[in-house]
């Protein structure tokens, strides 16, 4: 009996393992808010264009600011401060691509250059991407997140019945947003969100069939809110899997139980 159950046991980890090997990461334009590059005396709304991120809010606007016009002064991204600011994220990640020589002359700039977005929590402030990749069947997809919420005054902080959502979507014919998946971000406990550290939440889907609306559509990815006026919500690192049918995960882990059983009864040990 010892034998089946190290052989069992050994044939799901292995079956795991292969699961999470197997898991495509989807291509994200500027998954790390990093562009346009901000300094550390800036906040800047994104650009329409340039960045893959596109914005909508109750509080939109056209402003000139340095590099081109950002639009939506309720969806703003910057520069993480350095660790000596009580502003400071402790997780943020850096992105690597950018380099010293690729740094405006004016403004002050950290190396690595790691930044985050924010998000007014007031209901209709977005970010929305459309990827190149589309939706595929066998697969479930996930979109990943690092969310927090913003430092300073109560008024600065979004109330406990504020929602971030996290959404993956595909347009039907009418341009429509249809949803994939999603799952809701509150400001409350039971997320325990902070200024200082992101914490990573996932929207995931069912597995995707042929006969599914979404399959052949591109990849949409949306970053809402649906809450009162007040305060901002953080976001950075986000990242979008595509995992085959788990089932298939299952028939590999299986088969591989059978084998290593059969090569240990060869070998003298029996169940």
């Amino acid at each position: 009996m010892r034998a089946r159950t190290w052989v069992l046991s050994v044939g799901a980890g292995v079956a795991m393992l292969a699961a999470t090997l197997h898991a495509d990461v989807v291509a994200v334009q500027d998954p790390l808010f990093s562009r346009p590059l901000v300094s550390l005396e800036q906040v800047a709304s994104p650009f329409l264009y340039g960045t893959g991120w596109t914005t909508a809010g109750p509080a939109s606007s056209y402003v000139e600011i340095a590099q081109g016009v950002f639009a939506n002064v309720g969806a703003i991204v910057w520069q993480n401060p350095p660790a000596n600011d009580p502003r400071h994220i402790d997780n943020l990640v850096a992105d690597e691509s950018i380099a010293l020589a690729d740094l405006p002359t004016s403004g002050t700039f950290n190396l690595p250059y790691e930044a985050a977005a924010s998000l007014a929590a007031e209901t209709g402030h977005e970010f929305s991407q459309v990827l190149t990749s589309t939706f595929e069947a066998g697969k479930v997809y996930s979109l990943s997140v690092g969310v927090g919420h913003n430092y300073g005054s109560p008024q600065q902080v979004p109330a406990a019945n504020a929602k971030l959502r996290l959404v993956l979507y595909y347009l039907d014919a009418n341009d429509q947003r249809q949803v994939v998946a999603e799952t809701g971000v509150f400001n409350d406990s039971a997320a325990g969100l902070t200024y200082s550290h992101m914490k990573d939440f996932s929207a995931t889907s069912s597995l995707l069939m042929a006969s599914d609306t979404a399959v052949g559509k591109p990849i949409g990815i949306l970053l809402a809110t649906d809450g009162p006026a007040g305060g901002y919500f953080n976001m950075s690192n986000v990242r979008v899997s595509a995992v085959p049918e788990p089932a298939m995960m299952g028939v590999v882990g299986g088969g591989l139980c059978l084998m290593l059983a059969r090569r240990r009864t060869r070998g003298g040990v029996s169940a």
